[in-house]
């Protein structure tokens, strides 16, 4: 079964994620809800500098994202590595909410590590 690593679950709230996502950097997110004790995954995203502003700009866009992980990363690229891992784990825009495959940072030509 596939892993997130992530620090979560938690209420997809301004407050909150000021709170937790506390250190200005790149990262990535998962967006979902609670089935119980299990953590549903719907999004995956990622953030290139700031992870806490690209997260709150999620908050009530859609009524079922209502909890999130996160974690930070060594860089943008770093970021967009784990979001493909994590993206292709959760079975990519067939079982997410992901209209596409992650595309990295303008100007710049990162491949898909996990593509074939």
């Amino acid at each position: 079964m596939a892993s997130l690593n992530m620090q979560g679950p938690f209420p997809l709230r301004d407050e909150l994620v000021d709170e937790k996502v506390s250190v200005e950097a790149p990262g990535v997110f998962a967006l979902g809800y609670l089935e119980g004790i299990d953590f549903v995954v719907l999004y995956i995203g990622r953030a290139e500098e700031d992870l806490n502003k690209e997260i709150k700009s999620w908050v009530r866009r859609h009524e079922k994202y209502k909890v999130f992980k996160f974690c930070y990363a060594v860089s943008a690229h770093a970021a967009f590595e784990r979001q493909c891992k994590n993206f292709h784990e959760f079975g990519g825009n067939t079982q997410l909410h992901n209209s596409e495959h992650p595309v990295p940072a303008a100007g710049v030509a990162w491949p898909c590590p996990f593509c074939t």
